[in-house]
């Protein structure tokens, strides 16, 4: 399985910075594409494009999409979403956010291990510290297993197949 790397950004050259650095160094195939999606308001910042562009991927094809209107958090992540269509699946990461050198490796293994459970709607690619439903720190349940399974996650850094 080959996911694509999708990173969402909009305004903050720091922010953007910051997934690339670890991602330049971090454990792939070959012919991985990574694909850095800028909302408007990024376009119209110089230093973020100019990041995007100066960034060297050395996996695979490197794709920019600068998004002509301002499509917010909620748009960007269905927008990435999307993209499993095309790509099959992808691994999608925000700016700002740090990530492991490892993260490839452990999305492919977890998508390839759900991907016939229909049950499973994404792979979360972070850990919950916080219940905002229930407004109260998030205590996974104690057992023999290294994985918990949410209805309701965070839209932030995810894995999806496009049958996800």
């Amino acid at each position: 399985m080959r996911s694509a790397v999708v990173i969402t950004a909009y305004n903050r050259p720091e922010a953007l910075s910051r997934p690339l650095r670890p991602i330049s160094s971090g454990v792939y195939p070959d012919n991985v594409t990574l694909i850095i999606s800028i909302d408007f308001g990024g376009t119209r910042r110089p230093e973020v494009l100019e990041i995007a562009d100066a960034f060297e991927w050395k996996y695979g094809d490197k794709q920019i999409i600068r998004h002509k209107t301002h499509l917010g958090l909620q748009k960007q992540v269905f927008f990435a979403g999307s993209l499993a269509s095309e790509y099959g699946s992808i691994i999608r990461l925000e700016d700002e956010y740090w990530i492991s050198l490892m993260l490839y490796e452990y999305a492919s293994n977890a998508l390839e291990f759900y991907r016939d459970d229909p049950r499973i709607a994404a792979i979360a690619l972070y850990n919950v510290w916080f219940n905002g439903i229930a407004r109260e720190i998030f205590n996974p349940y104690l057992d023999a297993g290294d994985i918990y399974f949410m209805r309701s996650p965070w839209p932030h850094r995810q894995a999806f197949l496009s049958s996800q």
